[in-house]
C-alpha cells in the first residue's frame, strides 16, 4: 500500500511540473524534432537551383554572375556600364 502511495504522489509531481512547465516542454520537444531531421525544403531548393559561375569585373573587383555581367572579348568581364567606360577612358 506504501508503494501505491508514493507511485501516486510522483505521478502527481510529474503532472504538476508538465503543466507549469509544459511552454518549455513544447519549445524542447519542436527543438528536438527540428535537429533531428534536415529540412527538406532547403535540400529541394539547392537541387533544383542551378549553379551560375561567379566572374570578377575587371575595374573594381566584384565578383557577379555570368549572366548579368558584362562581357567584353570572352574573358573581360565588366560589372556595370560606369565599369566598362571607366576601363575605355583610362586607356
Amino acid at each position: 500500500m506504501k508503494w501505491i502511495i508514493i507511485l501516486f504522489l510522483l505521478f502527481l509531481l510529474v503532472v504538476i511540473f508538465a503543466v507549469r512547465f509544459r511552454k518549455q516542454i513544447n519549445g524542447g520537444i519542436i527543438l528536438w524534432k527540428t535537429l533531428q531531421k534536415p529540412p527538406e525544403k532547403q535540400i529541394e531548393k539547392r537541387e533544383n537551383s542551378r549553379e551560375v559561375p561567379l566572374v570578377k569585373c575587371r575595374d573594381c573587383g566584384t565578383w557577379i554572375p555570368q549572366t548579368t555581367a558584362l562581357n567584353f572579348n570572352s574573358k573581360i568581364f565588366f560589372c556595370s556600364q560606369n565599369c566598362l567606360e571607366k576601363a575605355v577612358k583610362v586607356k
